[in-house]
């Protein structure tokens, strides 16, 4: 989810505020998130897809958002934060 919305255009910080906003934690330490780990994140997952560059056979992710009215909550959350 957080290399999908970074492919999309999300600076870490709208990352970090998106994830928190909806109240999500990390996994392993039930943290919240911070620019810093999801630039971390980032870094880790981007070093894991080149090392396996060779050796991936098929790759499918997927972000699966609700939709709302006309909008979905991922546009209202851009359009909301990246104006203020």
């Amino acid at each position: 989810m957080i290399y999908s919305l970074h492919k999309i255009g999300l600076s870490n910080k709208n990352i970090s505020d998106f994830l928190n906003y909806f109240n999500l934690r990390t996994l392993r330490t039930n943290k919240i998130y911070t620019p810093k780990l999801i630039w971390g994140t980032l870094h880790k997952y981007k070093k894991r897809l080149n090392r396996n560059l060779d050796k991936i056979i098929w790759v499918k992710e997927s972000l699966n958002m609700s939709v709302s009215k006309k909008n979905t909550i991922l546009e209202w959350f851009i359009v909301e934060f990246q104006s203020g």
